[in-house]
């Protein structure tokens, strides 16, 4: 049998690999989304808000000075469709997360496949193709999953498209619409998430200093570009106007006060004691203990995080060269437990670094040009957290494209498929711990809820908070930061009030929570909801769950306002 003889073969094994991987990746994507089937995060709350108004014939929610368009735009099109229960809103916002891991899968398939096309060895190149499908899956499990309400799964998926367009021109420089396509699809990462635009502007700069191969000429990589700023455009101009000032989003001033220049968040108790001026915040009902209140004018479940920059129109990226550094040891270190976690996969890289180093038969390979930017994007990547704020979710296509990058240049060339084989295989049995138990962990989640249903914490809240009284739309004030304020959604109430620092209102004596009654009263509030109830509470109005939930879960109901209100 000749060598042309083999390579249907090679070719059919090599698309079983990739099949039964994209099986298993989707398997493992739905079990995760239905194991986290009634989840919220905090995030994921204010997207959720975004959708449903634009679901209920308000599109104008979707330009948002701190959130893009694109996650809730999705998730808006589903509510349209379905018209959820507040019961299966939570589920219909996994299910769409579902679908959103499907195509980010056949992303990274396509990128796979571009990529890994230029290894001559069959075996090799079948074995590199299941090591990627294999790579996908971890850090799928490990990093996002289906479980949060984020749009970092779509940037990721869009990100991997953009890495298959440059192949593609790499490979087919001449052909205009994969320009047109690389500049859309960036565009379309902007709308996912404001961070994808500086990101988007690197790799251009990169593609410009090194074409991914050297038929491809500069100028059409201006011409994507153009593209990319036109397609940006109205939606730079929509949020300008409703910020009013020329912005692409107020998302990286916002964090970089919060996590870099130390301004304090309104949702904090030192906010409201600070000899600061208030105006632009929200309203302080009190300030011992802290109690501000924003029942107007975002008519929303929980409008301090629905907008944060509405409530925080003063606080200014000051760069202070002390923070900086702090803020980035800090992110520094969380791309250093990264490496920790994924020590396999750099042990393998090191032996195989080392193989070609020293062995007579296997001489070190010299890069491509496409190699550059699918090292140096994925840096630049991690860079731009580095100086902010960084986790691990917002670096899935990075690792992707960096690994798929690192472990094709160190195999290129490489004629003997065993020893590559050996390595791989190491690597993924070595990293398959950490996922076995964490798929095994939804998979008992999952097969509990389903044997033995019971309500969530927050549903179990918002069912007491019906069952005593209230009805939809009432206003509650909450003992806490907030931000796990999920029942209120469920229960299709707002929490309008919020008291941040517990300590200080449980500490209060009861004078003291005669007045707070007075004032949350006056302000509408109806009931504060609190998750930590101290053992040794006094407060005998508190109503709390039995069951699910830790202890001290539960409401203080404020009744007979006539005698608040006149006190």
């Amino acid at each position: 049998m000749n060598i042309a003889d083999t390579r249907p073969q090679a070719v059919s094994a090599r698309n079983l690999t990739v099949s039964r991987w994209w099986l298993i990746c989707v398997v493992a994507g739905l079990l995760l989304a239905y194991s986290h089937r009634n989840d919220m995060d905090q995030d994921g709350l204010s997207y959720v808000e975004i959708a449903a108004q634009t679901a209920a014939g308000h599109p104008g929610a979707l330009i948002n000075r701190y959130w893009s368009p694109g996650y809730p735009a999705l998730l808006s099109a589903a509510f349209f469709i379905v018209r959820p229960l507040p019961e299966t809103e939570f589920p219909l916002v996994h299910a769409v997360n579902f679908l959103m891991l499907i195509a980010v899968l056949a992303g990274f398939r396509l990128f796979a496949g571009a990529s890994l096309e230029g290894v001559e060895n069959p075996q090799i190149r079948g074995a590199l193709f299941g090591f990627a499908g294999f790579l996908f899956l971890w850090i799928l499990v490990e990093y996002v999953g289906v479980g949060l309400c984020t749009p970092d799964l779509s940037l990721a998926g869009a990100f991997l498209f953009t890495a298959f367009f440059v192949a593609r021109i790499a490979s087919e420089p001449a052909q205009i619409w994969n320009y047109v396509a690389l500049g859309t699809i960036l565009a379309a990462a902007y709308y996912i998430k404001a961070a994808a635009f500086p990101l988007a502007c690197a790799l251009f700069i990169l593609l410009l200093w090194a074409p991914p191969s050297r038929a491809v000429q500069r100028k059409w990589i201006l011409f994507a570009a153009i593209v990319f700023g036109i397609l940006c455009a109205p939606l730079i101009a929509l949020v300008s106007r409703r910020t009013g000032h020329l912005t692409i989003g107020e998302t990286a001033r916002l964090n970089y006060a919060w996590y870099v220049a130390g301004t304090t968040p309104v949702w904090r108790a030192a906010w409201v004691h600070a000899a600061i001026d208030h105006t632009g915040g929200p309203h302080v009902l009190l300030e011992n203990p802290a109690v501000i209140e924003f029942a107007k004018p975002l008519e929303v479940t929980y409008a301090i995080w629905f907008d944060p920059a509405y409530w925080s129109p003063k606080s200014t990226a000051r760069f202070d060269f002390a923070r900086q550094i702090a803020a980035t040891q800090a992110a520094l270190r969380e791309d250093y437990g990264i490496l920790l976690e994924m020590s396999p996969l750099v042990g393998g890289a090191v032996a195989l670094w080392l193989a070609r180093k020293l062995g007579a038969r296997w001489p070190v390979p010299k890069p491509t040009p496409d190699l550059w930017w699918m090292l140096f994007w994925p840096v630049s990547t991690a860079a731009m957290y580095a100086g902010v704020h960084s986790e691990r979710r917002f670096l899935v296509a990075a690792l992707l494209i960096g690994w798929v990058a690192i472990y094709r240049f160190l195999i290129a060339g490489v004629s003997e498929a065993l020893p590559v084989r050996v390595v791989l295989v190491t690597v993924c049995a070595a990293l398959s711990i950490p996922l076995a138990a964490h798929l095994g962990g939804a998979a008992a989640n999952g097969a509990i809820s389903t044997v033995r249903p019971r309500p969530t914490t927050d549903q179990a809240l918002a069912d007491l908070l019906l069952k005593e009284g209230l009805r939809q739309g009432d206003f509650l004030a909450y003992a806490g930061e907030g931000f796990d304020v999920y029942f209120a959604r469920l229960a299709r109430m707002r929490v309008t009030a919020q008291l941040p620092s517990a300590a200080e209102f449980w500490s209060l004596n009861d004078e003291g929570m005669v007045e707070l009654e007075r004032r949350l009263a006056s302000a509408g509030v109806k009931a504060i909801v609190s998750k930590h109830i101290p053992v040794d509470t006094k407060a005998a109005k508190w109503k709390t769950i039995v069951q699910p939930g830790p202890p001290g879960t539960g409401i203080f109901l404020i009744q007979d306002l006539e005698r608040a209100l006149g006190s």
